[in-house]
């Protein structure tokens, strides 16, 4: 695959994780990688096993406030605030619009 889109994505966004298997066979249709862009506030509340987390990031605090902080920055850049959002060559693709696909709109 050649094709990458970026992905901006949060734990805590319930519409995320409702397009997420639509997104993948998106992917897999038309031969895109997904770079996934995870935006604060991260997972905790989202089921995901806190204490993992926690020491995952343990050491290494720093970067990954400066690489959500990046991805923050960069979504605003390609002109858009929300999330789930897709950017390809500069063109945003709101997962929105996959959602309302995914509902038979």
């Amino acid at each position: 695959m050649g094709k990458v889109v970026d992905l901006y994505w949060s734990m805590r966004n319930p519409l995320c994780w409702m397009i997420a298997d639509k997104l993948m066979d998106l992917s897999r249709e038309y031969e895109f990688e997904i770079n996934p862009k995870v935006m604060y506030p991260l997972a905790e509340r989202c089921g995901l096993n806190y204490e993992q987390m926690v020491e995952a990031i343990e050491g290494n605090e720093a970067s990954h406030d400066e690489q959500a902080e990046q991805h923050a920055t960069d979504l605003i850049a390609a002109g858009h605030y929300n999330i789930p959002t897709m950017v390809y060559n500069d063109e945003i693709f709101s997962a929105r619009t996959v959602s309302i696909h995914w509902c038979g709109g």
